[in-house]
């Protein structure tokens, strides 16, 4: 904990000197160095936010440290901050929960949620690329891209069978086919 304190301390000193680099090199004439004074200002308002919400730069939601300030997203009232790699993940599954149940009544449609990691992990060990795998399954890529990416995690049974068989056929052994 003290090596982690020490070094978050650097990192303060390190940008404050940048700070009174910035004032003491200012052009107060020239539109570039005010935007450049008023960049500072905004970086300076990021960093206080960052350290009042998380002191020891560490990640409430994986738990991991983050020094980088850009490597932060910021809630807009400045209550809360994730780190980048967090916010992309929590956003892609926001909103994106299936009810089987109103997909149950409303077309008489299963529809299976997929995990994108384990889709690429599977590819992966298959050893194909996003456009082998998706000619296998007779779709685009731009859809298996989608179904990777975490942008679309609904699939009905059909296409959920497809990729079990292209990956069956690739070799690859799988757990639980269970559908």
């Amino acid at each position: 904990m003290g090596r982690e304190r020490e070094v978050l301390e650097g990192i303060l000193r390190a940008e404050q000197q940048e700070e009174r680099d910035v004032l003491r090199r200012c052009d107060w004439e020239s539109p570039d160095d005010v935007a450049a004074l008023r960049s500072s200002d905004r970086l300076k308002q990021r960093l206080r936010a960052i350290e009042r919400v998380a002191p020891q730069r560490r990640c409430p939601s994986c738990g991991d440290i983050v020094l980088k300030s850009r490597s932060w997203v910021l809630k807009n009232d400045g209550t809360s901050a994730v780190c980048r790699s967090c916010f992309f993940r929590l956003r892609s599954r926001e909103g994106r929960e299936v009810s089987i149940e109103s997909h149950l009544i409303s077309s008489h449609t299963m529809r299976y949620t997929i995990e994108p990691h384990v889709l690429v992990l599977a590819r992966h060990a298959a050893n194909m690329s996003q456009a082998e795998m998706a000619r296998r399954a007779g779709w685009s890529r731009s859809y298996h891209r989608k179904l990777e990416s975490g942008a679309r995690l609904s699939l009905s049974g059909e296409n959920v069978q497809t990729i079990l068989a292209v990956l069956r056929e690739a070799g690859v052994t799988l757990l639980d086919d269970g559908i």
